[in-house]
């Protein structure tokens, strides 16, 4: 269980845009099996079993989706306490 300075410290850093430690782990993570394009794309949140990939065209969003079912699968490797069940891509600012 977090102490409440834990907590309090945790949602400071959510509040000004600063990742948690979790969401740290779920970026470097998905670079590792992102390949060559994962330079483009963020993790950007991690919750309630989808793991939310920001690129920055959706073009590279296009690569990924022919490829999503062994991303997902190389993701649950990588992170198999984070239970993730679905990659939702989006487009934004890297």
């Amino acid at each position: 269980m977090k102490s409440l300075a834990e907590l309090i410290k945790e949602a400071r850093r959510k509040k000004a845009g600063v990742p948690t430690d979790e969401l740290l782990e779920a970026h470097n993570a998905w670079q590792r099996v992102a390949g060559p394009l994962g330079r483009f794309t963020r993790a950007s949140k991690c919750c309630r079993g989808t793991l939310v990939i920001v690129a920055a065209s959706s073009a590279i969003i296009q690569e990924y989706r022919f490829n999503e079912r062994n991303l997902l699968s190389s993701i649950q490797r990588e992170l198999p306490e984070r239970h993730i069940r679905n990659l939702r891509f989006q487009t934004g600012r890297v």
